[in-house]
């Protein structure tokens, strides 16, 4: 709730100062253009999308990471159909890997499991079950 309240202040300081700079016919031509933008990217989205599973199938890029870029891409495609400044600039930055990689370990889920072991901990114990039957308990007997 806090973000969004922050959003809005930001989104409103921002724009309020800037529109008025580029007076009525600019604010128009920035929320037409940034629109025209966000639903471009939005089009673009198979062929990114294909590009990062292509990463992924090289091993260039792990299932999170792809997760990751697909999820803040769609996000600030949107952002930038929105009209405000504020929502355009954090739109854009959202389009380069780094910045989505920079918020989404923000936002990650913490590194410890609620058993207390880590993501990261690998460790396997390989187990075989040996069920037993009725005829290999009359084996054991004679």
């Amino acid at each position: 709730m806090i973000y969004f309240i922050l959003y809005v202040f930001f989104e409103t300081l921002i724009s309020v100062n800037v529109f008025s700079q580029l007076g009525g016919l600019g604010a128009f031509v920035e929320i037409m253009g940034t629109a025209f933008l966000g639903a471009l990217f939005l089009a673009n989205f198979r062929a990114t999308l294909a590009q990062s599973l292509q990463a992924l199938a090289q091993r260039n890029l792990t299932p999170e990471g792809l997760s990751q870029i697909s999820l803040f891409t769609v996000i600030g495609a949107f952002l930038l159909i929105l009209p405000g400044v504020f929502s355009d600039i954090v739109g854009l930055a959202l389009q380069f890997s780094a910045v989505a990689t920079l918020v989404s370990k923000r936002f990650a889920p913490p590194a410890t499991r609620p058993d207390g072991r880590t993501r990261r901990d690998q460790s396997v114990i390989d187990v075989e079950v040996i069920e037993e039957s009725p005829h290999t308990k009359e084996l054991k007997k004679d």
